[in-house]
């Protein structure tokens, strides 16, 4: 009598396929639930509703709910402390911070809460600059079509770095 084995070459138990593995739940988690108690979810609704309702573009009204739904898996949205020391904590730049306020101030009007929001200063960034380096191995890359193009390209932003460099330097007097 031949026996013929169909399950995994190991003998192990588990899943016959090494990408299964991620369907295994059977070892121990930590219960996490990231919903919502109704209340909140009701009440960035209608955070939402009165965005609509003054005429905010769609994409502010859905930046507007991820930020929410952000904060509101990481901290008490009714809770102002709460929500200022998380956003406070958080380690990004000061821009981010300042759209997190923004959200949570229509949340905070609309649903009567009070208390005074944290201010965060934008910071200005510098444009990245391409050096010519960078540009030459695009133009190399480059097919036929958009060659010319980028050439052009180069030869004008070099040209216009000098002539700001010419400017700068003739407003820069040295006193005699």
């Amino acid at each position: 009598m031949l026996l013929y084995w169909w399950g995994r070459g190991d003998l192990n138990p588990g899943p016959r396929t090494p990408q299964a593995r991620i369907l295994d739940q059977t070892g121990p988690r930590p219960h996490v639930t990231h919903l919502q108690p109704s209340a909140v979810r009701g009440k960035i609704i209608n955070t939402l509703f009165r965005l609509k309702n003054l005429g905010h573009p769609e994409s502010t009204i859905k930046s507007t709910s991820d930020k929410l739904l952000y904060l509101a898996k990481n901290s008490n949205l009714n809770n102002l402390e709460n929500v200022k020391t998380f956003i406070a904590r958080k380690k990004v730049k000061n821009n981010y911070k300042a759209t997190l306020v923004k959200a949570y101030n229509h949340y905070v009007q609309t649903n009567g809460l009070t208390g005074e929001k944290p201010r965060y200063k934008w910071e200005r960034e510098l444009p990245r600059i391409p050096t010519s380096e960078q540009i030459n191995k695009i133009i190399a890359r480059a097919s036929q079509k958009y060659l010319g193009k980028w050439s052009k390209i180069l030869n004008l932003a070099i040209f216009n770095f000098v002539l700001e460099g010419i400017k700068c330097f003739n407003t820069l007097r040295l006193p005699d």
